[in-house]
């Protein structure tokens, strides 16, 4: 009933599309509860921005284009709307249709939830490599398992008095991109997390000041045209350990994250 009474005041070009069959139920739902926040004017500014594509793209896709128009068509309350979701961080648990049992961090920040997944990557990557049974997907999720629990599935590791994991060491890759404009705090444009889509340009902000606080981050620029064509990129290259001149342009160091602009 509430998507049905925000389908008639708040995105009369959704309801269109639904009711031609141009877009499904599914994807309708996934385009009125984006707009949730906004009021009737901004809701069909954003849904403006969409559903020239909506109908042929997939529902991850399309959730992610209408984020970022929400962003730009009302940064500030796609800000708000994420801070508020903060304060109703949850760890939530709930039993599988076919008997098994699901659990899940909810509302955690973008960049402590991208630093787990490269850990719990690089804790599958020793099991497989000690020999551990399954698929990609089955051996993340012992991994995951594994560092909650302190547990060692490595072969041969589950007899009495087996230490404890210690996965090694791993480099961590985060590709956030961010208009220069935002950035410089000139726009309020949202920026892209790969692995995880659109973040309001406060959250870039964010992103990127913490970003700029480790001397090993890879920071690049592109330059687009008008119509966002990139023309020209360039990325700071690694300065040499024995010598103390900057090896290339840019700030020097090199590492994770990784920063465009």
């Amino acid at each position: 009933m509430g998507a049905a009474g925000h389908l008639a005041t708040r995105l009369p070009g959704t309801a269109a599309a639904l009711a031609d069959g141009t877009v499904s139920l599914g994807k309708a739902r996934i385009i009125a509860n984006a707009t949730a926040v906004m009021d009737p004017d901004e809701a069909r500014a954003a849904e403006t921005g969409v559903l020239d594509r909506a109908g042929r793209l997939t529902p991850g896709s399309l959730r992610a284009a209408i984020a970022r128009a929400v962003m730009e068509v009302a940064p500030d309350k796609a800000r708000k709307r994420r801070e508020t979701a903060a304060r109703f961080a949850r760890v939530e648990r709930w039993a599988e249709d076919s008997g098994n049992a699901a659990l899940a961090a909810r509302e955690r920040p973008p960049d402590e939830v991208l630093a787990v997944d490269d850990r719990v990557t690089a804790w599958a990557r020793e099991l497989k490599a000690a020999g551990l049974d399954g698929g990609t997907d089955e051996i993340r999720a012992r991994a995951y398992l594994d560092l909650l629990l302190g547990k060692d599935s490595r072969p041969g590791q589950d007899q009495p008095g087996a230490p404890a994991p210690a996965p090694a060491g791993f480099a961590g890759r985060v590709t956030l991109t961010v208009p220069l404009a935002t950035l410089a705090g000139r726009a309020d444009r949202p920026g892209e997390l790969s692995g995880l889509g659109p973040v309001d340009p406060w959250l870039a902000r964010d992103l990127a000041t913490a970003a700029a606080a480790n001397p090993r981050t890879t920071w690049c620029l592109t330059v687009t045209d008008n119509q966002g064509h990139a023309i020209a990129h360039g990325c700071a290259r690694p300065e040499p350990r024995n010598h103390r001149s900057r090896a290339g342009p840019g700030p020097p160091g090199v590492g994770a994250p990784r920063v465009w602009w």
